[in-house]
């Protein structure tokens, strides 16, 4: 019976115990991970939302006031000088162009001119003055706006008084 009992003892218990201990272990860390990666999952997640929150709500207002009104003011001063500039001197140019270099009295001479060959000889219409002052007026216009635009860009000292 002691023979039997050793041999049972060495050949049932030290196996039966390493199994119990193995499965034990297994189960007791996979509780344990599990316990903890919830646990830590959830304050970790508490925390960092808080702060992330705290630091979106505080700090990047701060930053965008810092940043967008200076690149907004200057691409809209930019692109305004652009178009202002052209659109102004290409609407105002040819109704100045002819007023400064026409009169009244020219139109009754080549209308007496056109439709009764008289007076023809003060009759000095010639579209040709438009069409120059045109070209030069768009060339100039173009190139003095482009400047200004690129200038409003550059300038990093450009204010608006009460705006």
């Amino acid at each position: 019976m002691s023979g039997l009992t050793s041999r049972l003892g060495r050949s049932l218990i030290d196996p039966l115990s390493l199994t119990i201990v193995d499965t034990a272990t297994e189960t007791i860390t996979l509780g344990i991970q599990q316990q903890v990666s919830s646990t830590v999952t959830a304050s970790v997640a508490e925390a960092l939302t808080r702060g992330v929150s705290r630091d979106v709500a505080e700090k990047l207002p701060e930053k965008l006031n810092q940043i967008v009104p200076g690149h907004i003011t200057r691409t809209l001063l930019r692109d305004a000088t652009f178009v202002l500039t052209n659109s102004l001197t290409h609407a105002m140019v040819p109704a100045i162009v002819h007023t400064v270099s026409h009169s009244p009295l020219q139109d009754y001479y080549c209308y007496y001119c056109y439709h009764f060959s008289k007076y023809c000889e003060y009759c000095h219409y010639a579209p040709s003055q438009l069409y120059y002052a045109q070209y030069y007026t768009e060339y100039y216009s173009r190139y003095y706006s482009q400047y200004y635009a690129s200038y409003a860009e550059n300038s990093e000292d450009v204010q608006f008084n009460g705006i």
